[in-house]
């Protein structure tokens, strides 16, 4: 083996007016010398979040998916066939009449060609604690 091949989920924050800080992902090379290449930056078009305003996005303050918002996700994506999504951190959050939840997450095919890649899931949930997708964004697939 000649190296290793690295992705960051990173926040972008890019200094021009009117610009808005999108997650990206990053793509690292580092050689058995240890020398470090920036192989690529992948801007998703997905704004990182802090609005403080109510019912704005707000950055999340851990990136952690709890045990419960997990399985929240998996029993809202159990109508979603033909893909599957691992949850990887929590992005951020929206208050409104519930919650709205941006989770990263791996995200892959399963047909005869699987495909592999990251997506953003909105999860919302509602007042009386049930969850459904908002949307699917998928990002930066193989």
């Amino acid at each position: 083996m000649n190296g290793t091949n690295y992705a960051f989920l990173c926040e972008t924050s890019i200094a021009a007016p009117d610009s808005q800080d999108l997650y990206a992902i990053v793509l690292l090379y580092e050689d058995r010398d240890k020398n470090v290449t920036i192989r690529d930056v992948i801007l998703s078009g997905v704004r990182t979040y802090t609005d403080m305003a109510m019912g704005g996005w707000n950055r999340a303050e851990l990136p952690t998916v709890t045990k419960e918002l997990s399985q929240k996700l998996k029993s809202a994506l159990s109508e979603y066939f033909g893909a599957s999504y691992a949850p990887v951190a929590l992005l951020s959050t929206q208050s409104v009449s519930g919650m709205q939840y941006c989770i990263f997450c791996e995200s892959g095919t399963i047909t005869a060609d699987p495909q592999a890649g990251y997506a953003f899931v909105y999860l919302y949930e509602d007042a009386d604690g049930a969850a459904h997708i908002s949307s699917i964004l998928d990002f930066m697939g193989n």
